[in-house]
């Protein structure tokens, strides 16, 4: 167990041979700030990674073989010496040995972004909100955080993502608008989509949750596939895609 003494929310979790990493945020005295929290596989925490001391979430967290994390969330005010670019920025943060060895800041000018979700592939999935629009944002970034390749489509808010073992990677998000690989999608409504792409990015494969309107989460098992989450009017719904 680890005592913090404040207030936190967990809004992540990745697990390997090695232990767990629980990613959130942490209330401060001046707001909240991004929290890792890190535990052997018996449950000793090490002290938590602090990011940000007034407007600072983390949404997810990916551990990797080397023995470092990637955290993935949002933030309002300087982290590492990098200031907001856009009225909130998505930010991506590499962390080995508790400290902070790569951050990028992903931004908009006049909009507010966040990474909501990620995959051990680095698959990212989020939102791109203006006084005008909004938007899934869905970028892959190779291991050193540089951007491999990238899509925006018209939403009604954050997209997530899953990976494949094969290497196929999954988008789930609440369409509003047509999409160029799709000629034949034209939502009349906010309506789940769950897209598929190759390793370079490509569009293969798009299939909708008939019912569903605002995802909620989506993954890969073994077992099973992959499943989609989402709710509608009528409840929650999960969906599992039985053609791959």
């Amino acid at each position: 167990t680890s005592d913090l003494k404040a207030p936190v929310l967990i809004n992540g979790m990745s697990i390997n041979s090695k232990g767990i990493s629980l990613a959130g945020s942490i209330q401060t005295a001046t707001g909240s700030a991004g929290l890792l929290l890190e535990s052997d596989l018996q449950g000793l925490f090490e002290a938590p990674v602090i990011l940000g001391k007034v407007d600072t979430s983390l949404e997810s967290v990916i551990r990797v073989a080397d023995g470092s994390v990637t955290v993935v969330g949002n933030s309002a005010e300087v982290l590492a010496g990098k200031k907001v670019a856009g009225i909130r920025d998505g930010i991506s943060v590499k962390i080995k040995a508790r400290k902070v060895t790569a951050l990028l800041r992903s931004s908009a000018t006049g909009a507010s972004r966040k990474w909501d979700s990620a995959t051990t592939s680095l698959f990212l999935g989020g939102s791109v909100q203006t006084k005008t629009k909004f938007e899934t944002a869905l970028t892959k970034f190779s291991p050193t955080l540089t951007p491999t390749w990238t899509y925006r489509f018209p939403s009604n808010g954050s997209g997530f993502t899953a990976v494949t073992p094969a290497g196929i990677h999954y988008a789930l998000f609440g369409s509003t608008g047509g999409i160029k690989a799709l000629p034949t999608w034209k939502p009349s409504k906010a309506t789940a989509l769950l897209l598929a792409f190759d390793a370079k990015g490509v569009i293969t494969g798009g299939y909708s949750a008939a019912g569903a309107t605002t995802p909620i989460a989506v993954g890969y098992s073994k077992e099973l596939g992959v499943i989609a989450l989402g709710s509608g009017q009528t409840g929650v719904s999960l969906f599992r895609l039985t053609s791959r």
